[in-house]
């Protein structure tokens, strides 16, 4: 009987390795379609670190119907913990972030009075700051952390929309100061508004999209 020669054991030995890695690649690309719900936990199922949005109460409205949304002033809920500084200008700067944007035709502080269209109103409380660290401390803190409870109200009835946690971050690794952090909180405000008004899809949802155009 012919029982062939060391080069038939070599061809052989690497159709295997390719039927083996063919196995593997198109396995690895099943299981990611089908562990892409545990993917949108995010960051904080694996590490306990809450995200920069965490929504309360969703907005089921359509914020299409709006042409004007106005901006209420911030109070502190953790008294001086803090600056009030910072707490006085975080909602000029909300109203930035959502002119940058351009969603909404009008956008200003609150006015009196009842409006003459439909208009939204957007307020809220900073419930959490932890102030970022300087110089070698910040190698070892835990990152600031600037937090904002915000509703989202239609202004003539009052009727509520839409409440969240909005939060900004300073990671030990990047660089910034109370500002920053609290740009980045008024950026989260803004951003639970937006994706209501135009949600958009994340990244998982753009790749799982591709893998099944592919299987």
């Amino acid at each position: 009987m012919w029982r062939g020669g060391r080069g038939d054991r070599v061809i052989e030995e690497k159709g295997f390795v390719m039927r083996f890695w063919s196995v593997v690649l198109i396995a690895a690309a099943v299981g990611l379609a089908g562990c892409f719900s545990l993917a949108k936990m995010g960051v904080e199922e694996v590490t306990g670190e809450k995200a920069d949005i965490e929504v309360i109460k969703p907005i089921t409205a359509d914020l299409k119907g709006y042409n004007s949304i106005e901006v209420e002033p911030f109070v502190s809920g953790v008294g001086d913990l803090v600056p009030t500084a910072l707490v006085d200008v975080l909602s000029g700067e909300v109203i930035a972030c959502l002119k940058e944007r351009g969603l909404f035709k009008n956008v200003s502080p609150v006015s009196p009075g009842k409006p003459a269209e439909p208009t939204l109103l957007v307020g809220g409380m900073v419930t959490d700051y932890k102030k970022p660290e300087k110089g070698a401390k910040r190698i070892v803190s835990k990152g600031a952390l600037f937090s904002v409870h915000v509703v989202l109200k239609d202004k003539k009835s009052g009727e509520e929309l839409g409440r969240a946690i909005a939060r900004g971050r300073l990671q030990t690794m990047f660089r910034g100061g109370e500002e920053t952090l609290m740009k980045k909180a008024a950026a989260s405000v803004a951003n639970f508004i937006d994706e209501a008004h135009t949600p958009t899809p994340g990244k998982w949802e753009k790749m799982e999209g591709k893998l099944q155009k592919k299987f």
